[in-house]
């Protein structure tokens, strides 16, 4: 399984350096016919260096994209050249489709400007996050948002899981794998765990949702539950990526 890995990581590399030799893959990334093309025809070689590609170019660089501001623009740009590798951090192993019930909290310190993630048991540990047990080093991570004491709801922030020099866990991060899956073993799917993991006051992607050096929070979206769902709403790219995965994979398979 690792050999296989480390196998679609340098076949990944190489199409990427084939890339630009013509074309880029920024190009490529923000023209959808051009993306999803290249999509389709990397899953009839190989549905799991799709998935690797997807993980990274649609939930990991969407979900940046869509909630992110002006200040978040070079993790964009560092996405687009693969100088990052990220993964979608959403699903617990005890809050699968129960998005507003995850446990994972970002507790906001007024006195450092930071916010502190984490887990306070197993079952908020982030489970199932493709590309998290081998290859990412960024994360957009999903916690509750927690100011002065007072829920804000889900929340979406960008972390820094590994260190780029070792590509170790930073202290504070718990990163296993959750092991060989039947026909995919390709995806490094992975669990995430935080111990009072400190990120910095603008990991916080502040589209929709705000948090001063003082402690305030404030939202264009004043409605809770409407900002919940416009936040998870900026998400649907994903899904509708999925759907048309499992297309090509139908079709492929009948021909077969």
């Amino acid at each position: 399984m690792d050999e296989y890995r480390l196998i679609c990581v340098k076949q990944m590399k190489a199409i990427l350096e084939g890339l630009n030799k013509f074309s880029s893959f920024k190009e490529i990334r923000t023209e959808p016919k051009k993306f999803y093309t290249f999509l389709e025809c990397i899953n009839s070689y190989d549905m799991g260096m799709a998935v690797k590609f997807g993980v990274h170019s649609v939930l990991y660089y969407n979900c940046l994209k869509n909630l992110s501001t002006t200040q978040h623009q070079i993790y964009l740009e560092r996405a687009l050249t693969f100088e990052d590798i990220g993964c979608f951090a959403l699903t617990e192993f005890g809050h699968g489709s129960n998005v507003r019930d995850i446990k994972l909290t970002a507790t906001f310190d007024e006195k450092n400007k930071e916010f502190i993630l984490h887990s306070p048991n197993f079952e908020a540990y982030k489970w199932w996050i493709g590309g998290a047990a081998k290859t990412a080093n960024m994360s957009c991570v999903f916690a509750q948002l927690y100011v002065k004491g007072t829920s804000q709801g889900v929340h979406c922030f960008l972390v820094n899981i590994r260190d780029k020099a070792t590509h170790l866990p930073y202290p504070g991060v718990i990163i296993g794998d959750c092991g060989p899956k039947v026909g995919n073993e390709v995806i490094d799917n992975g669990f995430i765990g935080f111990n009072n993991y400190r990120i910095p006051r603008e990991a916080l992607l502040d589209r929709y949702s705000f948090v001063s050096e003082e402690g305030i929070f404030s939202s264009p979206i004043t409605n809770p539950d409407t900002r919940f769902a416009t936040v998870l709403g900026a998400l649907e790219e994903g899904r509708i990526t999925i759907a048309n995965g499992s297309q090509v994979n139908i079709k492929q398979n009948l021909k077969n």
